[in-house]
């Protein structure tokens, strides 16, 4: 199996700067599994476009030419490390950090409250809540 992660960054972007100390750390502990591979949209706009990301930093799991998940934003040594193990696992199942599960119950919430306050707009309320549900429930995500 051959398992990389791509690492897109641009370096005027300050999460990438603030995250790269810990990849560089947790890819040092998978470098005979995993593979990282480092992206600059500065220096490579096309890659960046090839690839279709969209912010930075973005992290790739690939395993024998497969994508196997895609995340953006900063993660957390935890959230690294279970990535990397996803990736050497051949794995698309990729733990939820704590801030992607706030945002997914807090935005669900939202929704629904603003559901019931307008109408009620049983609809808006319905998908609030099982955006908040999905947000208590899902252990990975993609």
């Amino acid at each position: 199996m051959n398992a990389t992660i791509l690492y897109i960054s641009a370096p005027w972007c300050m999460e990438c700067k603030a995250m790269a100390p810990h990849l560089e750390t947790v890819a040092d502990e998978f470098a005979d599994t995993v593979t990282l591979e480092k992206v600059d949209v500065a220096e490579s706009p096309e890659a960046a476009a090839r690839l279709k990301v969209m912010a930075t930093p973005t992290l790739i799991g690939r395993s024998d030419d497969q994508e196997l998940f895609r995340v953006s934003g900063r993660r957390t040594p935890i959230e690294l490390r279970g990535l990397f193990e996803a990736a050497a696992a051949g794995s698309a199942e990729v733990s939820v950090g704590a801030a992607d599960r706030a945002l997914r119950v807090g935005s669900g919430a939202a929704l629904a409250i603003v559901g019931a306050l307008v109408g009620p707009a049983w609809p808006l309320v319905a998908v609030g809540v099982a955006i908040a549900g999905w947000g208590f429930a899902t252990g990975s995500g993609r």
